[in-house]
């Protein structure tokens, strides 16, 4: 997943100040002030600084028209806009049913059977949200504060008229497109990572940022900076429209189920400028943008202007903002730990959440599971959340990796097969220094992430168990979250999970 790099100044030294994209704590290489960054899982806003001027821009519709075989014309005005983009990214994991060989009469389908990339997300609705209010509670508010986009194809992904054109002729034949998916239960994986327009614009081929963003650094979004350097357009997609649309599907037929976690969305400002030309007395607009110089789309309708310019209520645009790192119990020096979501005190040994601007005492505890290390060895915990459901029949407790991984297949895997085992263990509030020495991976994920993991593995495990047989979607909530760390054997270059044996390779833990 690209995560995009954030220029802005250090509050403390005034100093140039860069962080990813998500990053919840950021040093400054200047003064070394160790900073919080908030807003996390807010929609936040930012912008991205134009380095093409009027003149260079002029010269490029100028440069374009010459080439063309125009005949001359002059310039009759200028104007900057900062274009609103949304962006959204995550990471997927889903359960579909591979593609079986529909046989010699059948039409052979194309390569996307097993490209994750050709599901972007099943949808985010009420019913989903509602499955966690028990456990997040404002959690999933601060995140949810409050058609299909044009773009380049992928290669082996079929466009929609391609999913068109083959549905027809599978009901030509009397057969259904699900058919196409009745094979083994899979599971897959990729990183979510879409852009599409924030406002209400066609027909000017700007419907992506596409990969330009990988290469820019994004700024905080500033209403008055932005405003002297240009004309802001206001975004009027909804955030809830916008979850939508980035989570939409083409072709849910062979899915049986998706979760989508840790996902940012943002608001991203893009300049592009807008050249009104005078040409045999007729008048009309290029847009160019504006930093890369290149002419995006010419002989444009003045009426642009009227869609460019039009007001809807004032968004409220969140920015990060940045507070002192320390416990918020002692004052304690936390860590600097970029993805961290909890911070762990080693002064008073207790353990802080980030939620959105704020930082939340979170209750953690050590299992008491006896492993053996070499002498002078620290044993090497992992944090889980153990989440329990009330539900009578099935898994009382889902136990889902906290840590980050390389890969979320592997996630999901221990996942499930600590689920599946319901382990026994004591747990112990010991803080002996000891113990806190084995602490060196943090939580990536929070309690939001963790039941969304636990929903896509209690669907896999139902799946698997009643392959066949039509079953009605049951509702399940989880009453309480624990975060427990696990002490985990040390074989080699992997730490070995006590209880299934299932190992993981150190490497591969972020």
């Amino acid at each position: 997943m690209q995560r995009l790099d954030v220029s802005t100044e250090c509050p403390s030294c005034g100093g140039p100040l860069d962080f990813k994209e998500g990053s919840n704590a950021v040093q400054c290489r200047y003064c070394g002030s160790n900073l919080l960054v908030t807003g996390r899982k807010q929609v936040l806003s930012y912008y991205v600084e134009p380095k093409t001027d009027e003149h260079r821009a002029a010269a490029s519709v100028l440069t374009a028209r010459e080439s063309r075989g125009e005949g001359e014309c002059r310039i009759a005005g200028m104007r900057l806009y900062f274009i609103p983009y949304y962006r959204l990214s995550g990471h997927d994991l889903r359960w579909e049913r591979a593609m079986e060989d529909p046989g010699t009469e059948s039409i052979t389908p194309p390569a996307f059977a097993r490209d994750s990339a050709y599901a972007d997300a099943v949808g985010t609705d009420a019913r989903h949200r509602s499955l966690l209010l028990p456990l997040a509670g404002g959690l999933l508010d601060i995140f949810f504060g409050g058609g299909s986009s044009s773009g380049t194809a992928l290669p082996g992904v079929p466009s929609a008229g391609m999913l068109k054109e083959m549905e027809s002729v599978l009901r030509a034949r009397g057969d259904s497109p699900g058919n196409l998916f009745s094979g083994e239960l899979q599971l897959a994986e990729r990183y979510l990572e879409k852009n599409f327009l924030a406002c209400s614009l066609s027909g000017m081929g700007i419907y992506s940022l596409g990969v330009r963003t990988s290469a820019l650094a994004l700024r905080l979004f500033h209403k008055e900076t932005l405003s002297a350097k240009g004309r802001i357009v206001a975004a009027d997609v909804s955030i809830e429209a916008a979850l939508a649309r980035g989570m939409k599907t083409e072709l849910p037929e062979g899915l049986l189920y998706r979760a989508v976690i840790g996902r940012i969305l943002s608001l991203v400002y893009f300049p592009f400028w807008v050249v009104e030309m005078e040409c045999a007395g007729k008048r009309s607009l290029s847009l160019v943008d504006a930093v890369t110089r290149a002419v995006v789309a010419s002989g444009l309708p003045l009426s642009l202007y009227e869609a460019l310019d039009r007001t809807t209520a004032e968004a409220q645009h969140r920015t990060a903002g940045f507070r002192t790192l320390v416990c918020p119990n002692c004052g304690g020096d936390f860590p600097v730990k970029p993805d961290d979501v909890v911070f762990f005190c080693a002064a008073c040994v207790r353990a802080w959440q980030i939620y959105g601007s704020d930082l939340r005492e979170v209750p953690y505890r050590f299992a008491a599971v006896r492993v053996s290390v070499k002498e002078g060895e620290a044993v090497p915990y992992l944090p889980f959340w153990v989440l329990r459901t009330e539900r009578d029949g099935g898994p009382r407790r889902f136990f889902v990796p906290a840590f980050r991984y390389r890969r979320l297949k592997t996630l999901s895997d221990i996942a499930t097969a600590l689920t599946r085992t319901q382990p026994d263990y004591s747990v112990s509030e010991n803080t002996d220094p000891e113990i806190r020495s084995g602490i060196s991976y943090g939580c990536y994920y929070d309690q939001e992430d963790a039941a969304l993991m636990a929903l896509f593995v209690r669907e896999g495990m139902r799946a698997k168990q009643r392959a066949g047989t039509a079953e009605e979607k049951e509702e399940i909530s989880f009453s309480a979250a624990e975060l427990v760390w696990f002490p985990f054997l040390i074989k080699g270059p992997d730490l070995v999970d006590p209880f299934t044996g299932r190992a993981l390779p150190k490497n591969a833990l972020l």
